[in-house]
């Protein structure tokens, strides 16, 4: 068998590269071995360089580490990053999974269908005064319909979720969520979405 495409998985607001352990854990060792599940700017090891967290450059900064056409998932903010890849670097993307990630997340008058309220924007203080309590109810919302299994999963990962504590990047990040506006360039590559 000849290798395999590398895989990329990018984690979302709040969260870190931890939230994929069991993926990686479920793949066939030849994927395993491709494997990447970076840490976005101001989450998990991952410092924020500056007081803005900038997905244009950060699409820039994972794109330069792909040597080969690799399958994207994104998940919710990371799911901009690998919409930003697919559109800006699309001889570096074989696949795109976007996992609760849309091009652009708030309301306004020409786009009634985004959120009018986004509810964890309420939820940074909490996260930073008790980041692992905050998150396990954050993850604990998304899990709500998922199998018991799923959800006993992301429970026992929980600890090493929160092991770095807090993420200093939370503000900026959510910042970058909220005024994202990727509308423009979706769908604009040529990669396979799922």
């Amino acid at each position: 068998m000849s290798s395999p495409h590398p895989v990329w998985l990018i984690h979302g607001w709040a969260a870190n590269h931890h939230i994929f352990d069991p993926v990686y854990a479920a793949l066939p060792r030849a994927f395993q071995a491709a494997y990447h599940a970076p840490d976005l700017p101001g989450h998990g090891t991952t410092a924020l360089s500056t007081n803005a967290f900038d997905l244009s450059a950060i699409a820039a900064a994972y794109a330069a580490q792909v040597s080969e056409p690799a399958h994207i998932l994104g998940w919710s903010l990371g799911g901009m990053v690998a919409i930003k890849m697919a559109a800006h670097y699309p001889d570096k993307v074989a696949s795109l999974c976007l996992v609760d990630s849309l091009p652009k997340v708030m309301a306004d008058a020409n786009y009634p269908q985004g959120l009018k309220r986004l509810a964890f924007a309420d939820m940074v203080a909490q996260f930073e005064t008790n980041y692992q309590q905050s998150m396990g109810q954050f993850l604990g919302l998304q899990m709500m319909y998922a199998a018991k299994e799923t959800r006993r999963q992301v429970e026992n990962l929980l600890p090493t979720i929160a092991a770095g504590g807090t993420p200093t990047g939370l503000r900026a990040a959510l910042a970058a969520l909220l005024a994202a506006d990727l509308r423009q360039i979706y769908h604009s590559f040529a990669a396979p979405l799922y």
